[in-house]
């Protein structure tokens, strides 16, 4: 038998070899990005999803943490609370220009009355802005003052609600901002 010459060994070609080298440096630098940018896609699924699921639960406009409140009775009632947006009005000092900024949260003593301030929260906001812009600066310094504004806030926050008494309706009102500049 005759044997089959092998095939000649052909050399490789140079611009084969000089492709090579950049190749595997573009391919690293993908894989280094390739970790931020799932990091960022994950992120922002996050961030989308709280979003939408915030949205879709009303959330965005109360948040409702519920604990028990012992009563005289031995009943136990849940709580509801209800931020509003924050206040910045101009104050009536007559020497020079003031303003104050103002968030706040309404304690509502059930969840009937926290949706009720959900519905009327236009009201109830015009009302508290009225009452705001109308006080001075000496008007809201000091403790006592700050609780005699809290003691207005809730007689005007109760109008619209048709609710002034005490243990139907808003309790309390919660300061979560005061700035006076």
């Amino acid at each position: 038998m005759a044997k089959k010459p092998d095939p000649p060994k052909k050399a490789p070609a140079p611009a084969a070899e000089a492709a090579a080298p950049p190749a595997a440096p573009a391919a690293r630098r993908k894989s280094k990005l390739l970790l931020p940018l799932l990091v960022l896609l994950l992120l922002s699924a996050t961030v989308a999803g709280a979003w939408h699921g915030g949205l879709r639960n009303h959330s965005a406009f109360a948040f409702e943490p519920k604990h028990a409140t012992a009563h005289a009775d031995g009943k136990h009632k849940a709580q509801s609370f209800v931020p509003l947006d924050p206040f910045t009005v101009n104050l009536q000092d007559a020497d020079r220009e003031r303003f104050l900024q103002l968030g706040i949260v309404l304690e509502a003593n059930d969840n009937e009355t926290a949706d009720a301030v959900k519905r009327k929260l236009p009201i109830i906001r015009s009302g508290i802005l009225l009452l705001l812009s109308s006080k001075r600066s000496v008007d809201l310094q000091g403790a006592d003052a700050k609780q005699k504004l809290a003691a207005e806030i809730i007689a005007r926050a109760r109008v619209p609600l048709e609710s002034a008494a005490p243990d139907k309706g808003i309790e309390q009102v919660h300061f979560s901002q005061f700035i006076i500049q």
